[in-house]
């Protein structure tokens, strides 16, 4: 996609990424995107507010689209 971002998390974070099953409705908007901010576990810092992450099915890795 021309001019969009992506960073492969699961490089950055190896060891530190579990995934876990979720209910995709309880995550996203109905523009399939975040419906509340994403903050850092460790120290909460924002990483990305509401409304800002798209999510993207049917892809083999884990991209953060902003």
């Amino acid at each position: 996609m021309q001019g969009q971002k992506f960073i492969d998390a699961s490089k950055v974070f190896r060891e530190k990424m579990v995934i876990k099953q979720v209910n995709r409705n309880d995550l996203l908007n109905v523009d399939d995107k975040n419906w509340q901010s994403i903050v850092c576990r460790r120290c909460d810092s924002l990483i990305f507010p509401e409304d800002r992450v798209k999510y993207i099915e049917g892809i083999d890795r884990v991209h953060l689209l902003y």
